[in-house]
């Protein structure tokens, strides 16, 4: 921002603290611009939430001037920006989020400090600015709990649609209160788990999430995408009521201190999609009542009965009706001239099996201002989703030499007649891709190894004949499966050693392009079924590892085989 422009904006700025109570504020901001981030004070304190007609109007409502941290509220605190709204209460430790869609405003969530799992605090707090310019603003929550301090940052940017919550001190773990259709976790490369308020029947439970889930609400109009700085906190779903009366209330995440959470919102018409699907009356391919709102790599999941690990498929603009082993027809959502169709997997279902489609990825032709949930692992995390599962899996996630970027790497040297000059730095990335292959084969087979020894933990212990044994078997049966299906797709070094001698045969010849598409494609088709494979693995010991921890009572036999999976889990 210039020099004169910033002086202009801080004048104004100024103009507003001092006449609040009879400038127009919506105007002020209005002219400054709606895109930016702004600290207000409500003048006065409220008892209850704010409605949505207050926020808009803003009356007698003063801006916090601009790099002034030691500005004193007189009411509540409201942090805006173009996509989102807070408000924090000094009498309340609440945090109030509401989103801002073509104008109008609509309450999402609560979020909740706590400093025990599971036990509210209610005690006053204080306000008070730690950052405060038109890019970002943060306030502090301030609040004792039997003597102990408790601090809690809540930052929005600019042009950010996630709020980022931060435990300064105290805070051990953070509610979020949102009614909620389904509860997600994603898996770029495996299947999705998928919670439907009937999934469970106990007040909580422990959600198999690296370090971020999804909140799909509103009956198909807000996606809220929750994201942990820290990897693999404890993080629990929140569940009320019975049978038709049943639903999912919200989800809880314990907190690191110094680390943050994200929360971000997407919110518009159809955004996901559910519908139940009779295995007796749905005929072989189903044109779905749904059109989606813009262009995406749209993840479709079938949700079987009794069994949260979902069939996922990604809507694809070709159909393949081939079987896998487990029964799922491979691209069992696809476009056909726009309209969205599916085939129902092989189930053996008796009841209706609902499908739940959301966004995951992007599409070159996805608009800038839609956000899907690469664009948060990045706007968080900083990372997409091949780099996340290499910092997971222990790899190597800064050159990251996977089969599908050094293929593109080497392709683009082609295209920019650039390989003749660069031979040794080809052989060089190859050979590190060479050695990534066989790190995550090796991964895998470990992986294999240990699911077989923690089999044999099981029956050796007082878990023997169990429900959980039951459900060991089971989960570690599909996982065995999963990794001999994948085998032949993975293909040996050896393999990806003949594909790199290829390569090198290419750099003399005057016609290497079509020869080229082929050993990319096949070089993309081998780090795509190693990531699946890899994340099928992952999945698993985390459902497992969580129905341990779900155990009424944690013995000597379940600490030691949760410590045999802590062990597993670590990165390399």
């Amino acid at each position: 921002m210039s020099y004169m422009l910033r002086i202009g904006v801080f004048v104004s700025i100024l103009c507003i603290s001092a006449f609040g109570a009879t400038a127009d504020l919506n105007e002020k901001i209005e002219e400054t611009g709606f895109m930016f981030t702004y600290i207000l004070d409500t003048g006065s304190p409220s008892s209850l939430p704010l409605s949505p007609e207050t926020i808009k109007q803003k009356s007698n409502w003063i801006m916090v001037p601009e790099d002034v941290l030691d500005y004193a509220f007189k009411g509540d605190a409201v942090i805006l920006n173009d996509q989102l709204v807070l408000v924090l209460r000094q009498q309340s430790l609440v945090c109030e989020i509401y989103t801002l869609t073509e104008g109008i405003l609509k309450p999402q969530a609560k979020v909740f400090p706590y400093t025990k799992p599971g036990i509210p605090s209610r005690q006053k707090s204080s306000l008070r600015v730690t950052e405060c310019n038109l890019g970002a603003g943060t306030v502090r929550i301030q609040y004792s709990v039997m003597g102990k301090s408790v601090e809690v940052d809540y930052r929005l940017t600019t042009g950010q649609p996630h709020v980022q919550v931060v435990s300064v001190e105290g805070m051990q773990s953070l509610r979020i209160q949102s009614a909620t259709d389904f509860l997600v976790i994603p898996d770029f490369f495996g299947d999705d788990v998928v919670y439907s308020p009937n999934s469970v029947h106990t007040d909580t439970i422990g959600l198999p999430a690296e370090n971020f889930y999804v909140h799909l609400s509103d009956q198909g109009n807000v996606i809220m995408t929750c994201v942990s700085e820290e990897v693999r906190r404890p993080i629990r779903g929140v569940f009320v009521g019975e049978k038709s009366e049943r639903r999912i209330v919200g989800s809880e995440i314990d907190c690191a201190e110094g680390k943050s959470v994200w929360l971000a919102f997407s919110e518009l018409t159809d955004i996901w999609f559910t519908v139940a699907l009779s295995p007796i009356d749905t005929p072989a391919e189903v044109k779905l009542d749904w059109t989606p709102p813009y262009s995406a790599k749209w993840r479709g999941n079938f949700v079987s009965q009794g069994n949260e690990i979902a069939h996922s498929s990604t809507f694809m603009e070709l159909h393949n009706p081939v079987v896998s082993a487990f029964g799922l027809r491979e691209n069992a959502c696809w476009f056909q001239d726009s309209t969205p169709m599916v085939q129902l997997p092989i189930l053996g279902e008796s009841s209706d099996v609902p499908l739940v489609v959301y966004p995951i990825d992007r599409t070159e032709a996805t608009p800038l201002n839609r956000f899907v949930l690469v664009d948060i692992m990045r706007g968080t995390l900083g990372m997409g989703p091949c780099q996340y599962i290499l910092d997971l899996e222990g790899l190597d996630a800064q050159s990251t030499p996977t089969p599908a970027l050094v293929s593109e790497w080497v392709e683009s040297l082609f295209k920019r007649k650039r390989a003749a000059k660069s031979v040794s730095k080809i052989r060089e990335r190859c050979d590190d891709m060479l050695v990534h292959v066989a790190h995550s084969e090796a991964r895998i087979e470990d992986y294999k190894k240990q699911a077989v020894h923690l089999e044999e933990l099981i029956a050796d212990s007082e878990f023997k004949g169990s429900g959980l044994e039951s459900e060991i078997t089971r989960l570690f049966g599909n996982l065995y499966k999963s990794i001999d299906a994948l085998a032949p797709k993975r293909r040996t070094q050896d393999d990806v050693g003949t594909l790199v001698a290829s390569i090198f045969e290419l750099i003399e010849k005057e016609e290497w392009e079509s020869s080229m598409k082929t050993i990319v494609d096949d070089l993309h088709g081998i780090g795509h079924a190693q990531d699946r494979t890899l994340a099928k693995c992952r999945m698993a010991f985390r459902l497992i590892e969580q129905r341990l921890k779900s155990e009424p009572e944690i013995n000597e036999s379940t600490t030691t085989i949760m410590q045999y999976i802590e062990q597993i889990m670590k990165s390399e």
